[in-house]
């Protein structure tokens, strides 16, 4: 997430660090995109931690369990957004930013940050565009209120 906080100084967007609340906004994000799925299927298709196993939320996406954008349709949906609040949490990681007034935020400047699995949400966690480590896999927008 240091790399990710420096690059939004060098564009002067101010951000918040809170206390480190990455597995409840991994958990609220399962909650508002991947509520249609019980835990049996989210278990399949590898986005619950397990000891044995990589989890990634995002693969609902890679297994077309979620209606999404991808690629360069994901970065237009994003850029096209209304952005007020939002906040930016790692798969992996107990770091959270939270950005007050993200107008400025744009697809392009997460382009180098693909060794990282980034989500970026709304406040209201209406939408979702997220940033995988996966050169192939991403990046992706969906919308909490898409169906399959």
């Amino acid at each position: 997430m240091e790399e990710i906080r420096q690059m939004l100084e060098k564009q002067n967007i101010k951000y918040t660090y809170p206390e480190k609340k990455g597995a409840y906004y991994r958990s609220k994000w399962r909650k508002h995109f991947a509520s249609h799925l019980t835990l049996d299927e989210q278990e399949q298709i590898f986005m619950l931690p397990n000891n044995n196993y990589s989890s990634y939320l995002w693969h609902i996406f890679s297994w077309d369990k979620k209606r999404h954008y991808m690629h360069d349709d994901a970065n237009e949906a994003f850029n096209k957004l209304s952005k007020r609040k939002c906040i930016i949490f790692h798969q992996l990681s107990k770091e959270v930013l939270i950005i007050d007034d993200a107008r400025d935020l744009r697809a392009e400047l997460f382009k180098t940050f693909s060794s990282e699995d980034l989500y970026i949400v709304d406040e209201a966690f209406t939408w979702s565009y997220i940033v995988t480590h996966e050169s192939s896999c991403g990046p992706y927008y969906t919308e909490a209120s898409w169906t399959e």
